[in-house]
């Protein structure tokens, strides 16, 4: 699988650019990196280092501007992020995939969201 970019599927979508730093709070204290997080902190279960952003160079190399973030407020709809995934090779023989899963048609997706139908 690969990131596709989602951007045209949806034209008329309000969108945000997607975050690409954020601070993690824990004890009334925000937190930029895991660096900065105290050890007695980063022994409990409450902040992990999963829940910092990767640096930047390895956000470049996921793409995620492909990406969309939607706010709630933008168009009275709830808040989501949308990621497309374009499927370039079969998998490989050590992949489970689930039995029976009809592949969905992302062709006819896009064209009920222009039309203004929903998806």
């Amino acid at each position: 699988l690969r990131l596709a970019d989602a951007h045209a599927r949806v034209p008329l979508l309000k969108r945000a650019p997607v975050a690409r730093a954020w601070k993690v709070r824990s004890g009334g204290v925000w937190y930029e990196t895991w660096d900065a997080v105290p050890e007695q902190v980063q022994a409990s279960t409450r902040v992990q280092r999963t829940m910092f952003p990767p640096p930047a160079a390895q956000l470049d190399a996921y793409n995620i501007d492909l990406c969309i973030r939607v706010l709630p407020h933008h168009q009275n709809t709830g808040g989501f992020f949308v990621a497309l995934f374009e499927k370039v090779e079969e998998p490989g023989p050590d992949v489970e995939t689930t039995a029976g899963a009809e592949p969905a048609n992302l062709d006819e997706v896009g064209s009920l969201a222009e039309d203004g139908d929903e998806a």
